[in-house]
Formats: structure tokens, C-alpha cells, sequence
């Protein structure tokens, strides 16, 4: 049980830095590396693909079923191909979260947490988690000048 809850843990603490390292401030938007490195052109969907394939690897060697792997291939895969679109990608990243929705996948299939007293599983929000109209739009609105200021210093091309 050690070895699992380490690996858990180990895993966790990657997910979080690349889904959800830091907070916009004023909003409760939370962004990782994930995003970030997703902002470069071209390589930064691919890196970050990358990262996310070696936890569904730490996944399967933890013991997750194939069904949990199949789901979690998904989630990394819908996240690249979004992720490839100028801006609306980078938005989509920040809301998705892969990472985080596979550890809640891997963390249900191998070691989920009793329920607290209300009758709720513990984590059950990480998915479910939901963004207030607020911080969305100041989120579309730093994005837009991203995009402006990529376009301007050539970044990208709208």
C-alpha cells in the first residue's frame, strides 16, 4: 500500500504543477506548466503531450486497467488536438486539465479514498470543478492580448 500511495502522490504533485501550479489573481482560474509550454508554437502541445503519456505510463505500471488507460489516452489526446489552435487552445488546456483528470481516474482505480461524512468521496471536485463567469472572461481577456502580442512580435499569425 506504501508503494502505491507513493506513486499516487509522486504522480499527483506532477499533474498539479502541469494543470494547476498557479492562480490568476482576482479569479479561480488555476494554470500549470502545461499551459505555459503549450503557448510555444509547434513543440509546446507536443512536449506537453509527451509529459502526460509518461504518467499514463506510471499508470499502467501502477496497475490501471486498460479501460482507465483507454479513458486517459483520450483525455491527453482531445487536449493535443485542441491544443493545437491559436488561443482557443490555450483556453481549452486551462480548462481541461487533463493531468488532473487522469489522476482522479488512476486515483479510482487504485486507491479510492472513503468517503467523508457527507457521503462524498474525497477529490470527487478536482473533476467537477467549476470556473465563474468572471474568471473567464478576465482569462479570454489576457488571452486576447496574447494573441495580439504574439501576432505583433510575429509569435503567430492570426
Amino acid at each position: 500500500m506504501t508503494d502505491s500511495y507513493s506513486t499516487l502522490q509522486r504522480l499527483d504533485k506532477l499533474a498539479a504543477l502541469l494543470d494547476a501550479r498557479w492562480k490568476i489573481p482576482g479569479t479561480d482560474i488555476r494554470f500549470g506548466l502545461d499551459s505555459l509550454i503549450g503557448l510555444i508554437p509547434g513543440i509546446g502541445d507536443a512536449a506537453t503531450a509527451l509529459i502526460s503519456l509518461y504518467l499514463m505510463g506510471e499508470a499502467k505500471a501502477a496497475g490501471a486497467s486498460n479501460k482507465i488507460l483507454g479513458k486517459m489516452a483520450f483525455n491527453i489526446g482531445l487536449e493535443f488536438v485542441v491544443g493545437l489552435v491559436p488561443v482557443i487552445g490555450d483556453l481549452f488546456d486551462i480548462g481541461w486539465r487533463a493531468n488532473q483528470r487522469n489522476m482522479a481516474l488512476l486515483r479510482r482505480e487504485i486507491a479510492p479514498p472513503p468517503p467523508d461524512i457527507a457521503g462524498k468521496r474525497v477529490g470527487e471536485d478536482a473533476i467537477n470543478e467549476k470556473t465563474s463567469p468572471k474568471g473567464w472572461f478576465i482569462l479570454l481577456l489576457l488571452m486576447a492580448a496574447a494573441a495580439i502580442a504574439g501576432n505583433h512580435y510575429g509569435w503567430y499569425s492570426l
